[in-house]
């Protein structure tokens, strides 16, 4: 299990990506899971797609 943070310009933490075993699940900046990425799309927490192809920030307000 691997967790990175991806920030904006200024240097803030927008959200983490924690990598699992078959997808990788995308944290807010407080640790919170609202969705994940598995075989190319995105995922809300509840298993709706949200988006065909990575988009992490779609989840993230």
């Amino acid at each position: 299990m691997s967790k990175s943070a991806i920030k904006d310009s200024l240097g803030r933490v927008l959200y983490y990506l924690e990598t699992k075993s078959d997808r990788v699940n995308v944290l807010d900046k407080l640790g919170i899971i609202v969705g994940y990425l598995k075989g190319g799309n995105t995922y809300n927490i509840h298993g709706s797609l949200v988006a065909k192809g990575e988009a992490p920030a779609l989840l993230v307000k």
